[in-house]
């Protein structure tokens, strides 16, 4: 059985940067988040398959898109990124990523549409265990 639920990206804060959405800034358009590592997969004896697989070399990335931008940010500022997401019931969700790190900025303008900017940040640990998505 299939579960929908329809969300909505209603504001993001990083540092000290806050794309609410309305319509004077337009909000955030988007937040794509991406935590993934490298399995390394280890036989022993005659089995066939791995017996056991490790996750190694393990990140947390996150893209923001904004249509506004007020503030400029050094490459390698760290702050916490907190997205409140709305479910159409009117209820609200919020996600946090805690140490991200600010790795890009990518602003561009097509003809005659909204311009858009992307943030790309990573996480880096404070303990190098922890993880950072509450």
């Amino acid at each position: 059985m299939a579960y929908k639920e329809t969300i909505y990206l209603t504001q993001i804060v990083w540092n000290s940067e806050t794309w609410t959405k309305d319509g004077a800034s337009l909000g955030p358009l988007a937040l794509e988040v991406e935590h993934s590592g490298t399995a390394i997969e280890s036989r022993t004896g005659d089995d066939q398959y791995s017996v056991m697989t490790a996750i190694v070399n393990k990140i947390i990335s996150c893209t923001v898109t904004v249509a506004k931008v007020k503030n400029v940010h050094a490459l390698g500022t760290k702050s916490t990124l907190v997205a409140t997401l709305a479910k159409k019931d009117g209820t609200t969700e919020t996600v946090t990523l805690a140490g991200m790190i600010l790795r890009s900025v990518s602003p561009s303008q097509d003809r005659a549409v909204v311009g858009a900017c992307r943030f790309e940040f990573v996480h880096e640990s404070a303990d190098g265990s922890t993880v950072p998505i509450s």
